[in-house]
């Protein structure tokens, strides 16, 4: 209402400015005149109950003329916005044949003067519709009870409506808490865009779920995470009893073999057998020393089918150690990293999820903006034809200039070029989504314009706390100090002195039965020590390990420079994100007073109070207002889904993120 108001307020002034800049104006030509007097003037506002006027000349823009009869010489006069007794039916010098204001008909235009106004294209279809001839197209003659003409259906607002705009187009509403583009519909309950049976109206989160659910992208994410558990269960496993069955079932051979004699001659003899074992291990690694515990039983069979014979040798039971000594044990440092790979990795889903929510915000924005350009270019060609349409009369009635009426067409030229280039980049928007979110089909697309978040604090403190908490870059930083120090117990444990000890206490026996085996067997005992000790290396050992120590100082320099970028990051990213709140509200502002803006310079340009240039750059403020509020919304939802993958943190719900299948 209060925008309804301004507006009227302005035309007013415009109007009251034309006034004093007449250098002829008659206000007001008193009522129930009868005057013999000659009028020139250019504008008047009320002519009420003047009889008897010999002559009436060069009057123009006329709000009000009602009982003006018996006039007798009016030439040049344009049609008033009100007519009672119009002067279409006065009479002649001699009170004979009634005859027409010459600027009443078509076909005497061209005595009119130049300087026509919109009263006179008014009164000029006016005539024309009198006389039964065509008229152009989207204009209808306008009674006493109608509001003034104006191209494509457009209707001049009054004190009490809401102004109404080219092609159902709504100015925003500042102080309403939904802010949509101007030019652009949104789905609600009482709007919702025409839909079709193959159609699909959706939402931000909406396609956001969908490509959650059905996106390439999404489904690598979830490839990936599946493989790292594997990795994990693996690891796990290393610390876990392990058991195994071995053997030769069966070992059959038929054979010349050659077999040396004592005398160091070779003789080939027949050899015919089945030589079948089978072996029984069980072994526990021991993460602390990195040592192995084992435990084995065996039972071997001999056949020797050309001596009819039959043995059997086993070993009832036998366990033993080995321990390997000043080695890295890569028990020990698996057990630190693995966890934290793993940790990491579950987080690392977390934000892969959450960094497809911002690349499809993205393009998501992107066809949305392509809807709204696409919108907005085909209002622009419709509006500059009709635009067209009235400057081809205001031409013919010789109101404005040819080079006006060529502005207009190489303006309907680009309005066409916009058309085409709205729809390819929106066709190429909507492959992107399509191909994004796992969209299927010939369906088309509609997106409905994001509401503003409930207002939310977000602090930087709070960001950082949940982001060391929960991202896997905060996991990371461990890791990568860890594994700098065992890259540093790996070279120290492959240089200098290496030993391997082994000790091993069991019971064996052979017999010619498979129970005599078990029979009071004979003990049997191990015990080994390898070494390995470098003696000259020329420096070898000593140079892997400073490469190792080295490369350990720049892990951690790495690590703290990859702190301060993390942190600076998210402090940057918050600062920007309370920014844009603001930036939102500044933008709908901006984009409803350009949209009305338009409309006034288009009123304006009606009323022939406009030149086309100047309607030329409140077109292009118009349409760029509407874009830089496209822009403002990606923005603002960009920096929101980007704060909630820096943080993996609900704000809005004040809870962590995690998914099901997670």
């Amino acid at each position: 209402m209060k925008r309804a108001v301004y507006l009227h307020i302005v035309i007013i002034t415009i109007q009251l400015m034309a006034l004093t800049a007449s250098t002829s104006t008659a206000s007001s030509i008193p009522t129930n005149a009868n005057t013999n007097k000659a009028i020139n003037t250019t504008i008047a506002t009320n002519i009420t109950n003047v009889t008897n006027v010999t002559h009436i000349t060069h009057i123009t823009n006329v709000t009000n003329i009602t009982n003006v009869t018996n006039t007798n010489n009016t030439a040049n006069s344009l049609a008033p916005t009100t007519i009672s007794s119009p002067l279409a039916h006065s009479v002649g010098p001699a009170g004979g044949m009634p005859r027409k204001a010459p600027c009443m008909d078509r076909r005497a235009i061209s005595p009119c003067p130049s300087s026509l106004g919109p009263t006179t294209l008014n009164r000029s279809i006016t005539g024309m519709h009198s006389a039964g001839e065509d008229m152009p197209s989207g204009y209808q003659p306008r009674s006493n009870s109608q509001q003034r003409l104006t191209p494509s259906g457009y209707q001049p607002r009054s004190n009490s409506q809401q102004r109404q705009t080219p092609s159902g187009y709504q100015p925003s509403n500042v102080s309403k808490q939904r802010l949509t583009p101007s030019g652009y519909q949104p789905s609600n309950d009482s709007n919702q865009w025409q839909k079709a049976s193959d159609t699909l109206i959706l939402t931000l989160a909406e396609v956001i779920e969908m490509a959650k659910a059905n996106s390439i992208a999404a489904k690598q994410a979830s490839t990936i995470k599946e493989t790292k558990y594997w990795q994990w269960r693996t690891y796990k496993s290393n610390y876990k009893p392990q058991l195994s069955l071995t053997g030769n079932l069966p070992y059959y051979s038929k054979t010349f073999s050659e077999v040396i004699q004592p005398d160091g001659t070779i003789q080939f003899e027949n050899i015919h057998n089945d030589n079948s074992n089978l072996q029984l291990n069980f072994s526990q690694t021991i993460t602390a020393t990195g040592g192995t515990i084992y435990g084995t039983t065996s039972m071997q069979r001999y056949d020797d089918f050309d001596g009819n014979h039959i043995s059997y040798n086993g070993v009832p039971y036998a366990i033993g150690y080995n321990q390997p000594l000043f080695q890295y044990n890569s028990l020990k440092w698996d057990n630190k990293i693995e966890p934290l790979k793993y940790r990491e990795s579950r987080q690392a889903y977390i934000e892969a999820m959450e960094q497809l929510s911002i690349t499809v915000a993205g393009y998501f924005f992107d066809l949305l903006l392509g809807q709204v350009n696409l919108h907005m270019a085909e209002n622009n060609l419709a509006n500059t034809r009709s635009i067209l349409k009235i400057a081809n009369l205001k031409f013919e009635l010789g109101k404005i200039s040819r080079n006006e009426i060529l502005q207009l067409r190489l303006e309907e030229l680009k309005a066409q070029k916009a058309v085409g280039t709205a729809r390819r980049d929106m066709e190429i928007a909507t492959l992107n989504l399509k191909s994004n979110t796992g969209i299927a089909g010939e369906d088309i697309i509609r997106l409905s314009t994001p509401e503003k978040i409930r207002p939310v604090e977000i602090s930087s403190d709070k960001v950082l706390a949940e982001a060391y908490a929960n991202r896997s870059d905060a996991i990371a930083f461990i890791r990568q100090i860890i594994e700098a120090q065992r890259d540093v117990a790996v070279a120290r444990g492959q240089t200098g002195v290496i030993a391997n000890l082994t000790a091993n206490l069991g019971y064996s026996k052979s017999a010619f039965t498979v129970g005599g085996v078990y029979q009071h067997p004979d003990n049997q005992q191990l015990l080994q020590l390898q070494l390995t000790v470098p003696i000259l290396d020329w420096g070898r050992a000593k140079a892997k390990i400073s490469t190792a120590l080295a490369n350990e100082k720049l892990a951690r320099y790495t690590v703290e420079q990859d702190r301060q970028t993390f942190v600076q990051q998210i402090v940057t990213q918050v600062t920007l994100f309370n920014v844009m709140k603001d930036q939102i509200q500044l933008t709908a502002i901006a984009d409803s007073i350009a949209g009305e803006k338009y409309q006034i310079a288009r009123d304006r340009y009606v009323l022939g109070d406009l030149s086309i240039t100047d309607l030329s750059i409140a077109i292009q403020e118009n349409d760029q207002a509407k874009r830089d509020f496209i822009s403002a919304l990606r923005d603002f939802w960009g920096a929101f889904y980007e704060l909630r993958y820096l943080s993996l943190y609900y704000f809005e719900k004040k809870e962590k993120i995690q998914y099901i299948n997670q």
